[in-house]
C-alpha cells in the first residue's frame, strides 16, 4: 500500500468495480438537502472516501489492542477481502454462481464495508445506551465466570461494572475504540462474532437486480448498501427479523437479499455453489431503490452518468427539469 496514512472507508476496489475503472460523478447531498443546490463533480475513486489515519490503532482506552501494529487494520484486516473482491465480482457477473469461499468472502466484505464507515460511528453513538448495556452484560458474565473473581460478591462486581459503564458513557472515544475492536475481530475468519452475520446473509436467496432496460442506472453512495425493515424503517446494518438489503455492485447490477426469500445455503452446509437469480427491474423500481441510498450518507451519492445525478437531484428538490 503506497500511502498507509490515507485510509479509505469505502475501498477503492469497490468504487473501481462500480465505476468500471472510470471516474465517478459525485452529487453533494448536504449541499442539496441543506441549501437546495445541485452540485455534481467528477472525481477519480482514489480521491474519494478517505480520512487520514482513520484506522490507526493509537490512544485506544477501552480495549487491549496494544499487540497490534498501528496500521494493522488498514494493511492486514482489510487485505484479504479487498484483494479478492474484483475476482469475486467477476465470477458473479460471468457465471451468476459463487462457491462457498467466495460467498463467505463477499458476505464478510459487505459487513466490513458497513462497520468501517464513518456513518457506523454516527449510528453507534445514537445507540450508545443500548451498546453500553450489551457491553456491561457481557462483561458481568465474563467476570463472574472467571476463577480469580469467584470469591467477590456479585453485588460488588455489578457495582464496579456500573461505575465502569458510567465512565464509558462519558467517554468521547468509546464508540471509536469499539469500531476498531470490531474490525479486528471480524477480520478473523473463525471469529464467532462474524459467523452469525454470514449465516443471516448466506441463508437468504441472492438476486441480482438488473437495470439494463432502464433509462437510468444504479447509484451508490459513500456508505454503500442499505437495509429496510418490514415496517419501512431504513437501517444501516440489519440482517435479521424481517429485512431487505440492497448493495449496488455496478451501475447495472444491484445485489439484493431478504430473509423472506431463503435457500438456506449456509444452514445446509454451504456445499456446492450458490446460484444468484437475475431479476429485471423497471424504471419506477430503480428510482425507488436509488432514493433509498440517499438518507444514510456521509457526503456523496455516486453515478457513472452526470445527467442522471442532476436529474435525480432536481427531482428530490421538486425542481422542473
Amino acid at each position: 500500500m503506497s500511502d498507509p496514512k490515507k485510509h479509505h472507508y469505502v475501498p477503492e476496489c469497490y468504487l473501481n468495480e462500480y465505476s468500471g475503472g472510470q471516474d465517478l460523478y459525485c452529487l453533494d447531498l448536504p449541499l442539496l438537502l441543506e441549501r437546495n443546490k445541485v452540485s455534481v463533480k467528477c472525481k477519480n475513486p482514489s480521491q474519494l472516501c478517505y480520512l487520514i489515519d482513520f484506522y490507526s490503532i493509537n490512544n485506544v482506552n477501552f480495549f487491549d489492542l496494544m499487540n497490534y501494529n498501528v496500521y494493522h487494520i488498514e494493511t492486514i484486516s482489510f487485505k484479504k477481502v479487498e484483494n479478492n473482491y474484483r475476482k469475486i465480482i467477476t465470477f458473479l457477473l460471468q457465471d451468476f454462481k459463487l462457491n462457498s469461499d467466495q460467498c463467505i468472502q463477499l458476505s464478510d466484505f459487505i459487513l466490513q464495508i458497513k462497520i468501517r464507515n464513518p456513518f457506523f460511528l454516527k449510528v453507534s453513538e445514537y445507540n450508545k445506551v443500548k451498546n453500553l448495556d450489551n457491553v456491561k452484560s457481557d462483561l458481568l458474565i465474563r467476570v463472574l465466570n472467571e476463577e480469580r473473581f469467584k470469591n467477590i460478591p456479585k453485588e460488588i462486581v455489578s457495582e464496579m461494572i456500573e461505575l465502569f459503564g458510567k465512565r464509558l458513557s462519558e467517554s468521547k472515544s468509546f464508540i471509536r475504540d469499539m469500531q476498531l475492536k470490531q474490525l479486528i475481530e471480524k477480520s478473523n475468519p473463525s471469529s464467532k462474532s462474524i459467523v452469525k452475520f454470514r449465516e443471516s446473509m448466506l441463508d437468504c436467496k441472492w438476486y441480482l437486480l438488473d437495470s439494463k432496460t432502464c433509462k437510468s442506472s444504479f447509484f451508490t453512495s459513500d456508505n454503500p448498501g442499505i437495509s429496510i425493515s418490514d415496517n419501512g424503517v431504513l437501517e444501516n446494518t440489519k440482517f435479521a427479523q424481517g429485512f431487505r438489503f440492497y448493495f449496488p455492485i455496478s451501475s447495472r447490477f444491484c445485489l439484493f437479499f431478504s430473509d423472506h426469500y431463503r435457500d438456506d445455503f449456509y444452514k445446509n452446509g454451504i456445499d456446492g455453489k450458490k446460484s444468484i437469480e437475475i431479476l429485471q427491474i423497471e424504471e419506477v423500481q430503480l428510482d425507488y431503490i436509488n432514493t433509498l441510498f440517499t438518507p444514510y450518507h456521509n457526503k456523496y451519492l455516486f453515478s457513472r452518468n452526470k445527467e442522471d445525478l442532476i436529474y435525480f437531484g432536481n427531482k428530490l428538490l421538486n425542481t422542473p427539469v
